[in-house]
Formats: C-alpha cells, sequence, structure tokens
C-alpha cells in the first residue's frame, strides 16, 4: 500500500541522519525518490535472479523486496518488466590519464556502465606534480562516477637513472590519509623491493599502516620471489598472461585483476583458470582493461567490452558480474558502499536488456541518471584545466648540431629492437665510423631516440630499430613514466625542429619531414593529455597514427610503442635520462650525447 503523502509529509532531510530516513523507507514509513517496479534484479551475493523492487533516496539503495509501501505522490516510478537491474561495474585497476584526461574519461566510460574506477594516477602525477593531483581530488565529486584515486608508488621506477622521486614519503602519507586514495598504484619497479631498499619498504609501511592496498606489477616473477613480495605488502597483481599465472598468485593470497585492454589482452587463456576454479572460491578475480586506447573505447565500450569476451569464453554471466562489481568492492573494502543492490549501498544502477548483453539500456550513478534508454542525460563534468602545474618545461631551444652522436667504443653497439607493442630486445650492430660518429639510417630502419628532462638539463640518446616510419623526425611528451620529452629522429634538424615545436605547445606530438610539419596533436594538460571528448580525441589519434603508417611504420600503434620505449620496468632495452639502460643488468650501456650538451 503507497504510503499517504498528506499525513506522513514529504518530510526534508534537514535535522535527521540520512540512515534515519533509509529506515523509515524501508518501513514504509517515508516516501523513496525513485522506484523501479517489477524487474529481475541480479543478486551478486547469492547469484540469483529475483523479481524484486528496488527504492532509491538520496543517492542511497533504501529498499530492495516486494513492498510498495514507499511509494508516495512524488516518487518517480519506472517500470522495469521486461528487463534486469545489476550494479554499477567497477575498474580496479584504471589508467584515466593518458590522452584522454580523467574529466572525458569519466565521461566515457560511464556511459557504458562503469559507475566507479580506481585510478593509477602515475602518469597525471609524473606530468602535472603535486598541483595536478590535488586539482583531481578537487574536481573528482563533480565526476558522473565515483573516482577513486592511487599515490604513486615508485615513479620514477629508478630514480637514479630516471631523476627524483615525484612525491616524498611525506606527501605519500598525506595523500593516504585521504578516504578516496584507497592504495598505492602499481609497483613497476619491485625489483628495489626484492633489494629490500629502505625508501620503498618505508613506502609498503605507509600503506599497509593506513589499511590500503598496494598494487602488484610481478611480470615473470618466480614462485619464491612472488612470495617475497606479497611478505612486503603486495595485494595484488594485474600481470598474469595465462592460467597457471592466475592459479600461482591465487593459492598465494593475490587478489587477481585479469586484463583485457589495448596493451595487452589474455582473457581468453585467463578464463581458463576461472573455469578450472568454478567449483571453487572465485571471489579474488576481477576484470581490468588496465588501459584502453580512446578509438577502442570509442567502438567497443570499456568495461561491458570485457564482459562480452568472458561470457563469450564461457563464463557463466553472474560470475562474470561479480568480477565486475561485487569483488573489486571487496578487494577494496567497500562493499558497504558498493558492489551490490543491497540496502544502504550507492545508487550505481544499470539498466539491461538481457543478462548475456552487458552494455546498459539505462545508467545511473551515484543516484543520478547518466543514460535514460539509450539518450544522454547529463551534463558535462567540469573540463580539466589546461597546464603544466608544477612539472612546466624549460628547455632552451634546440639545434641540429645538439644530436650530434659520438660513442668511444669501436666495438658492435647496442641497439634498441621494437619487438611488439612495448616489448624490445638488444641487437648489437657495428654502426659508429672510424672517429666514433654515429649516423641514423632510414634504409637500415636505424633512428636516433633522445629522451631529455622537461626541466632542462643532460638527456639521453640512443639508437632504436624497427619504427620503420621514412620521416625526419616524430616528438612526443608523451614518454613512460617520465612525461618528458622524447624525439625519435633520422635527420637532426627535422629532431630539433620537432622538439621545438612540442615545447611550443607546452606538450603533445609533432611528425616532421624536411622540416615541414606534417602531424601535430597538442596534448596541453601537463603534455600528457588532451582536452578533448574521447570520440574526437580517437579521430586525432587516428589521424596521427595514419601518417607514420603511411610513412612506412609497420606498428600496430607507433605512438604508443614510441611512448613505452622509455619505461625502465619491461625487458630489454630503455632509453633514460642517462642514456640506453639494460632492465637485466641495471646498467647504463652508452650515451649518445656529447657531455657538453645540455638542455
Amino acid at each position: 500500500m503507497a504510503i499517504n503523502n498528506k499525513e506522513k509529509g514529504e518530510r526534508t532531510i534537514k535535522g535527521e541522519t540520512l540512515r534515519t530516513c533509509l529506515i523509515e523507507i524501508a518501513l514504509g514509513e517515508r516516501a523513496a525518490e525513485e522506484y523501479f517496479r517489477g524487474g529481475l534484479v541480479l543478486n551478486v551475493f547469492t547469484g540469483e535472479l529475483l523479481r524484486e523492487n528496488v527504492a532509491v533516496y538520496k543517492g542511497r539503495i533504501a529498499y530492495v523486496g516486494p513492498s510498495e509501501r514507499m511509494i508516495g505522490r512524488n516518487t518517480r516510478l519506472h517500470d522495469m518488466r521486461g528487463k534486469i537491474l545489476v550494479p554499477g561495474y567497477m575498474d580496479p585497476h584504471a589508467h584515466t590519464d593518458l590522452y584522454y584526461n580523467p574529466a572525458t574519461f569519466s565521461a566515457e566510460v560511464v556511459k557504458t556502465g562503469t559507475t566507479s574506477v580506481f585510478s593509477d594516477m602515475h602518469d597525471l602525477a609524473n606530468a602535472l606534480g603535486w598541483s595536478g593531483v590535488l586539482q583531481v581530488l578537487k574536481d573528482a565529486p563533480a565526476y558522473p562516477l565515483t573516482y577513486y584515486l592511487a599515490v604513486p608508488s615508485s615513479s620514477p621506477p629508478f630514480p637514479r637513472f630516471e631523476g627524483k622521486e615525484v612525491f616524498s614519503l611525506k606527501e605519500t602519507a598525506v595523500l593516504l590519509r585521504r578516504a578516496e586514495v584507497l592504495g598505492l598504484s602499481e609497483m613497476t619497479a619491485f625489483v628495489r623491493i626484492l633489494n629490500k631498499e629502505p625508501r620503498i619498504l618505508k613506502m609498503l609501511d605507509l600503506a599497509r599502516t593506513a589499511g590500503k592496498t598496494v598494487e602488484g606489477h610481478t611480470t615473470g616473477v618466480s614462485h619464491d620471489k612472488l612470495n617475497a613480495l606479497i611478505n612486503a605488502g603486495l595485494t595484488s597483481c594485474h600481470e598474469a598472461i595465462g592460467a597457471e599465472d592466475v592459479k600461482k598468485r591465487l593459492r598465494l593470497g593475490l587478489y587477481v585483476l585479469c586484463r583485457g585492454g589495448s596493451i595487452r589482452n589474455d582473457l581468453e587463456r585467463l578464463m581458463e583458470a576461472v573455469r578450472d576454479l568454478s567449483a571453487f572460491d572465485s571471489s579474488r578475480i576481477l576484470l581490468t582493461p588496465d588501459g584502453l586506447f580512446p578509438g577502442e573505447m570509442a567502438r567497443y565500450g570499456y568495461l561491458d567490452h570485457l564482459l562480452k569476451q568472458v561470457m563469450a569464453y564461457g563464463i557463466e554471466p553472474v560470475r562474470a558480474y561479480q568480477m565486475a562489481t561485487i569483488n573489486p568492492a571487496r578487494y577494496f573494502r567497500l562493499d558497504q558502499e558498493q558492489g551490490a543492490l543491497a540496502p544502504g549501498r550507492r545508487a550505481d544502477l544499470l539498466v539491461l536488456k538481457d543478462l548475456k548483453d552487458p552494455t546498459p539500456l539505462s545508467v545511473m550513478a551515484k543516484g543520478k541518471w547518466v543514460l535514460r534508454e539509450g539518450r544522454k542525460v547529463m551534463p558535462s563534468p567540469p573540463p580539466f584545466p589546461a597546464g603544466t602545474y608544477d612539472r612546466p618545461f624549460r628547455l632552451r631551444r634546440m639545434k641540429g648540431e645538439d644530436f650530434r652522436f659520438r660513442v668511444s667504443t669501436k666495438g658492435p653497439l647496442p641497439i634498441i629492437s621494437i619487438t611488439d607493442k612495448t616489448l624490445t630486445r638488444r641487437m648489437d650492430l657495428t654502426v659508429q665510423d672510424h672517429q666514433g660518429l654515429v649516423r641514423s639510417d632510414k634504409d637500415r630502419d636505424l633512428a636516433k631516440i633522445a629522451l631529455i628532462p622537461r626541466e632542462g638539463g643532460r638527456g639521453g640518446m640512443g639508437l632504436v630499430s624497427g619504427f620503420g616510419a621514412r620521416i625526419g623526425a616524430v616528438a612526443s611528451s608523451i614518454a613512460h613514466e617520465t612525461h618528458s620529452l622524447m624525439i625519435l629522429g633520422y635527420d637532426d634538424e627535422d629532431m630539433a625542429r620537432a622538439g621545438h615545436e612540442v615545447m611550443t605547445m607546452e606538450g603533445g606530438i609533432v611528425v616532421v619531414e624536411r622540416g615541414k610539419v606534417l602531424a601535430r596533436l597538442p596534448l596541453p594538460i601537463g603534455g600528457v593529455m588532451s582536452s578533448l571528448p574521447v570520440p574526437r580525441l580517437a579521430k586525432a589519434l587516428e589521424k596521427m597514427t595514419g601518417t607514420l603508417k603511411k610513412a612506412g611504420c609497420p606498428l600496430e600503434d607507433p605512438l604508443w610503442t614510441l611512448g613505452f620505449l622509455s619505461f625502465t620496468s619491461l625487458i630489454e632495452l630503455r632509453i633514460t635520462f642517462s642514456g640506453v639502460y639494460e632492465v637485466k643488468t641495471g646498467r647504463i650501456l652508452y650515451n649518445g650525447f656529447d657531455e657538453g650538451v645540455c638542455f
């Protein structure tokens, strides 16, 4: 029986706690604001689909069940007959700050059902510094989804070669005390833990003391070393690439984030472990894209895209939805706040046509409608302010002669040889002349590559093979994880021109050939993020990639590969501020810049 609004009154929440109001709604003593009637509700706790009604008040779920006593004169009724209600999805390892920015990312993914994210944040922190992170904390409440953050754990991974740590231990402790900061970002430099470096161990102690998570990045780690890393405090890992990797990590107590994104998509192999363990507990298995390029996001969606894949690989729908809802909520100890359609939880609610189709017809996030029957109804979030914040570019104008490459060794020189989207191998070639001078060679696909600190100073230079584009140079301010100025080129003058153009834009990507700019993409937020909405950004990146491929680049995603040539946590050779770095040995092999060259 509906509530008598005249007798009970549509009382305001002023002077009363929200909890009291929710209790009253459940008892039929107060009217709900929204009432979903007659649909099937996915219960992620029991795995059941139940025909129930759902009442919402002030952004919270107040009631789930058969009663209609909380329907008032002003209650908005939604007929859910023939539809299914499921909780909003959570990405437990999001990268929201590379190419797109947190505001445009949030506006895009919420439309396809992702209503909360845990953002790794090390790219934004490296590019913008402390002020940039504070800007996100300030803006995030206005985003259409719930936005949680990580504190960078080891940025850059190896300060000895890559510059000082982004945050001090004191600053890290300040951030870890905030409720919206759930843990430390992925520990890419896990070798520093194994080496028992005091600063890293202290960082882990801060997270454990605060009751926060520590995200692992345990690529190729042996069983014994995995034990050691868990002893140090790691709580999860997203680097499993096969079923046995998943099982090994689960057996040792880690949460496992199964990855299916643009960098790697191993879902088919990883789901073998889920099927093998179907009779056992799978509550520690989660889903994440670990980064989805703007083009794929605009074309396929986000976590709904992953859910479609895992169901296609034989995972029963209920288990798939648990991996994207209640499992991440439990991992972050948020299961009383989100992850289920249950009393007291935040009203993150998706309306589906069929459980096998996870792309929602309608989306409610934080109790507000974002999408209604396929139509966007939310206002756009406030734009992320452009600027370089604490990390301005302070480089002098470059000259072609700066890129004169000379080495003292007479034997073969280690070349960074690109093998796939992110990995490289060592290739030794004798390329210097009798005076030690090294020249680029388009016909041999041998390019110079330089990485220069954005604040100025001496950079590192080496040689790279496998890029393949017959251009003069490409320069980018995306250089994982230091995000300074990276220039790859076959012509010294074009390298200087491309670098200058990027500096003029205060960040971005530029392609130059014979002194002419062929393509440019401004990245006005820290040099790593665009202000464009994701669909427009996808087209701009497609155009830039097309320029490089037209010039002969054979790579699937040239810009992504370029940006990862400085990532010192992946084998085998990388470019750093100090020169060419060998990951396995932790040594700088050489630096092609003359000692007197300073930017």
